[in-house]
């Protein structure tokens, strides 16, 4: 994707939950992810949807790698 009047790509990161059958808890993110990006992700969108029990598996990306992150996951 190019922005308008220029020909500089535009980064974009997706997180999203993924099941079985379906992907829930997309959000478009305008640039590379960051840590504070990531944790508000988390907090905001995938913790909620989360049911006791279930397995968030996270790549080894420091912007993931948030202490606030794992703390919500952990709730």
């Amino acid at each position: 994707m190019f922005a308008s009047g220029s020909q500089s790509l535009l980064r974009r990161a997706l997180p999203a939950e993924r099941r079985c059958h379906e992907l829930s808890a997309p959000r478009i993110i305008d640039g590379p992810i960051t840590r504070s990006a990531f944790a508000t992700y988390i907090e905001t969108q995938l913790a909620p949807m989360l049911r006791k029990g279930e397995v968030v598996i996270v790549d080894n990306l420091d912007a993931r790698m948030s202490e606030k992150a794992v703390a919500c996951l952990q709730k």
